[in-house]
């Protein structure tokens, strides 16, 4: 864990080791125990106003202590274990499908965005990619265009595997981007067999804006194949 959350579990384990003692009985000590809670998480929605209703409500007026954290960390080692074990639980591999059969890769990192130095490391590690922001809380690592993907990314998941069910995605998606490079220029049987392999690896594509048939009638009108999902739909 990096210092954000290293900080949230450091916080935690000192209100619970109050609760065990009963700490939080003195109104001084429960005071304590509310100031470190509401100073867990950069990214949370305890506001500075949220607090000081709190205190207010409880009739304890306004609370002008500021937290001081004072914690040492001890960070894990930053090597290629680590970063897959991140992207296991947050890392994310994508094709997009667009009109005119355009198809794009990219794969992702998510974070809280107090994590964004951990994502700029990750960038260093592999040389490639940007990291964006997305709103106030979120920062994202990502890596587009399919020849840092199989120069930098393919070849690290490979030495170091997926533990998840994202292993799924993650074969479908290397499979895909092999069509897409080595058959240039794509012929549409190449593009349906990508479409094929990565249209519904997410929730069985329910956060796509067509179906699978719908895209491939629409994109692809003259296919044998569109024509026969086409006469199923007036049958």
């Amino acid at each position: 864990m990096y210092e954000s959350k290293q900080r949230a579990l450091a916080i935690l384990k000192e209100v619970i080791g109050q609760l065990k003692h009963k700490e939080h009985h003195f109104k001084s000590q429960f005071e304590s125990m509310l100031h470190k809670i509401f100073n867990m998480s950069d990214n949370s929605n305890r506001t500075e106003e949220k607090r000081q209703a709190l205190f207010e409500y409880l009739g304890w007026g306004e609370y002008k202590d500021k937290y001081i954290d004072t914690h040492e960390y001890q960070y894990p080692p930053f090597n290629g274990h680590f970063i897959m074990g991140l992207i296991d639980g947050d890392g994310s591999f994508h094709v997009t499908f667009h009109t005119n059969k355009v198809i794009r890769f990219a794969f992702q990192i998510t974070q809280d965005r107090s994590e964004q130095m951990l994502l700029y490391k990750i960038k260093d590690y592999f040389q490639c990619g940007g990291v964006d922001f997305e709103g106030a809380n979120i920062a994202k690592y990502r890596v587009t265009g399919t020849k840092d993907i199989q120069s930098h990314i393919i070849p690290f998941a490979e030495k170091y595997p997926l533990h998840t069910l994202k292993v799924h995605q993650y074969e479908a998606f290397k499979k895909a981007c092999d069509i897409f490079v080595s058959h240039s220029p794509l012929s549409d049987d190449d593009r349906l067999k990508i479409i094929d392999l990565t249209y519904n690896i997410y929730e069985e594509g329910k956060k796509r804006e067509m179906t699978k048939e719908e895209y491939i009638i629409s994109n692809f009108p003259n296919h044998p194949r569109a024509i026969i999902l086409k006469n199923q739909i007036i049958e």
